[in-house]
């Protein structure tokens, strides 16, 4: 059934508006919103080299036991969706460019459990495919305490060989690395905090604490010795440092702020002895945090210095944040010692669940209301349509013997073929007349009548336009692929109905195919390229 001019617009319409929303909201809309975020600049005006940092916090991939309690249809497609909006937000991170990046922990949401050796790799390769296409030369890590657990072993906690899976995948969780004049300490922060509770329950400070040499309280104490005066300091660490009870954490939060507090496997912030060595021993000039997954601000004030602290949003939508994000970071060799060598200026992604709930749904909702109504008028108009009346051909039997017409030779006359093709009123009334057709019942038989006449039929020749041509010039392997493009682009271009009249649901239903299968194609186009492309 051909579609009315009315019902071609609005499902044309349809596809169009439903296509500009998907290539926006699924690809233009994450580039906008980092093309918009650019690199800060220092003000120090210098003549060195800036170097580029970008840091992510808490990307933590899912798996299935992110959300025991769901279905494990649902589990995996909250893998699905969260692991392509992570890419997503990725690719739109590095169009900045970055000279290094930090992950500042959580790169697993469950890196600390215990599994074998073939599931953690397996899990570790999809972490490598969502952050592919940085130099791995350039990109560094510090653990979180869902990567190697905090707390006492176990399953969940923490599992034993933890610490061994992730320095053999992501590197030693303690080292610095000195870039642009400064010296960026990276720390492994759930260790420390294991070693303070330790240390508060044997009642000692952190000057008596026999700290073993690969420990992060040792590796801490040591830097006193490595480091220059000089050198600007950065600090990173998982977890953010103490601070008092109900901090303003800024404008740029989302909500509430960072609480000191603990539990089963985390803590909110390391303890006030333990950060009070990591600012007097370290002394650093800015500090860099995750955990929280929301964005915060707080100054540190230590040894008549300050150092604000910046906790950096988490890359994924499934962190309890609207819009996730991302911290740049721009440092310079210090031209001075009191010179400013550092700038900084963090960058947000799109609102992944708004565009779900708040773009997606009201327009699936519109569009159903659309092709129903539609629909519903199409079939009320033919309804109150007046059908026309239909003449029916009675042949001219006056005279005529009806024995005759309905014996058998009367079928074999109705379908002879004959060259003419059109037949003159005055044969038609020879034909018909008592004195022929008397004459043709004594031979037996009886002429067909004209209006019974087939005409032959000639084969038709294929008409070869353009694309056909075109097509034909292509080599062979290519011939099928295009051809059977061409058909799929017709089908959805011209939206095809069968000839037959259908019901009023199924109507509906090809108005919903047509106008999905747009969309539907170019998500899908999309989540191939993102996973595919470097």
């Amino acid at each position: 059934m051909t579609l009315s001019p009315s019902r071609h617009a609005v499902v044309q319409t349809l596809k169009i508006i439903w296509t500009a929303f998907a290539l926006y909201y699924e690809l233009w809309t994450f580039y906008r919103h980092a093309s918009s975020c650019t690199w800060p600049i220092i003000d120090q005006q210098t003549s060195s080299k800036v170097e580029h940092v970008l840091l992510v916090a808490d990307p933590q991939i899912l798996d299935m036991n992110s959300y025991p309690d769901r279905h494990p249809a649902l589990q995996w497609l909250s893998q699905v969706v969260v692991d392509l909006n992570l890419r997503k937000n990725w690719r739109a991170a590095l169009r900045t460019r970055p000279d290094k990046t930090i992950f500042l922990g959580d790169m697993m949401d469950n890196g600390r459990m215990s599994m074998g050796e073939q599931e953690y790799d397996a899990y570790y390769r999809r972490f490598r495919r969502v952050f592919k296409g940085s130099d791995a030369d350039t990109v560094y890590y510090i653990p979180g305490n869902h990567d190697i657990g905090l707390g006492a072993p176990s399953a969940y906690s923490r599992s034993a060989q933890a610490d061994e899976r992730y320095v053999s995948h992501f590197g030693n969780p303690n080292k610095v690395v000195h870039t642009a004049g400064h010296a960026l300490v990276m720390i492994d922060a759930p260790s420390l905090v294991d070693e303070d509770r330790q240390r508060v329950a044997r009642g000692q400070t952190f000057t008596d604490w026999p700290a073993s040499p690969n420990s992060t309280a040792s590796f801490v104490k040591g830097l006193a010795r490595q480091l220059e005066d000089t050198v600007p300091r950065i600090l990173l660490t998982h977890i953010p440092l103490h601070r008092p009870p109900a901090s303003d954490c800024g404008p740029l939060r989302e909500r509430g702020t960072i609480r000191a507090g603990q539990g089963f496997g985390y803590e909110n912030t390391i303890g006030a002895d333990a950060s009070r060595l990591l600012l007097d021993t370290i002394r650093p000039s800015f500090i860099f945090s995750g955990d929280d997954h929301d964005y915060c601000a707080y100054s540190h004030r230590y040894s008549g210095r300050t150092a604000e602290e910046i906790t950096v949003k988490s890359l994924s939508m499934a962190m309890g944040i609207r819009q996730p994000g991302y911290q740049l970071l721009s440092l310079a060799a210090p031209s001075a010692p009191s010179a400013t060598s550092h700038a900084t200026t963090h960058c947000l992604l799109p609102d992944q669940l708004r565009i779900y709930l708040a773009i997606y749904i009201p327009l699936l909702l519109i569009s159903l209301a659309a092709v129903v109504l539609i629909n519903a008028l199409e079939q009320r108009r033919s309804r109150l349509r007046p059908r026309p009346r239909i003449k029916t051909f009675r042949p001219l039997t006056r005279g005529v013997d009806l024995d005759m017409i309905r014996s058998p030779n009367w079928q074999q006359l109705h379908h002879r073929e004959d060259e003419q093709d059109v037949m003159t009123d005055e044969s038609y009334v020879e034909l018909a007349s008592p004195s022929r057709l008397s004459d043709e019942k004594a031979r037996g038989a009886l002429p067909a009548p004209a209006s019974s006449r087939a005409r032959r039929s000639r084969p038709l020749q294929r008409v070869s336009g353009p694309l056909e041509r075109a097509i034909g010039t292509m080599p062979r392997a290519l011939q099928a692929f295009a051809s059977l493009l061409k058909r799929t682009l017709q089908s959805v271009l011209h939206s095809p109905r069968p000839s037959r009249s259908r019901g009023f649901v199924r109507e509906v239903l090809y108005d919903v195919r047509d106008v999905a299968v747009f969309p539907i194609t170019i998500f899908c186009i999309i989540t191939w390229w993102m996973f595919t492309d470097s």
